[in-house]
């Protein structure tokens, strides 16, 4: 969901959801193999032998940006604890969200995709927390 959801998830698409009630699934893409395989299996079951066709190899990788301040004795910070700390500040000084709306509801969504054990979140009008099964 995150970098580029305040673009695209705004207070129409929730609406859209809410009056349509489409079948509608948010993955995180480290989770694309699997949804391949899912596909495959309902859809093209002769590449099932073939799959992944692209393998992220990278996704166990973790890494680790820190940000120093430039004086002696001072250390570090890690950048993820810098951007939560500074973070609205920065939205506010660059004016980053004046186009963004129900911003509450996506940061929400991603919350609840994380805490779904396969990373796979079925949307639903009403739904508040349907982990795909």
């Amino acid at each position: 969901v995150g970098g580029g959801s305040p673009d695209i998830l705004k207070c129409k698409f929730y609406d859209t959801v809410q009056e349509n009630a489409p079948q509608l699934v948010f993955l995180n893409y480290k989770q694309i193999d699997k949804l391949q395989a899912l596909l495959a299996k309902h859809h093209c079951p002769e590449l099932l032998d073939e799959l992944p066709i692209e393998k992220n190899i990278a996704v166990q990788k973790k890494k680790k940006t820190f940000m120093h301040d430039g004086s002696r004795g001072k250390g570090s910070v890690s950048l993820e604890d810098w951007l939560d700390a500074k973070g609205p500040v920065l939205e506010w000084a660059l004016d980053i969200r004046s186009g963004a709306s129900c911003q509450a509801k996506t940061i929400h969504m991603e919350k609840e995709l994380f805490a779904c054990p396969d990373e796979a979140l079925k949307v639903t009008p009403d739904s508040k927390r349907l982990c795909k099964t």
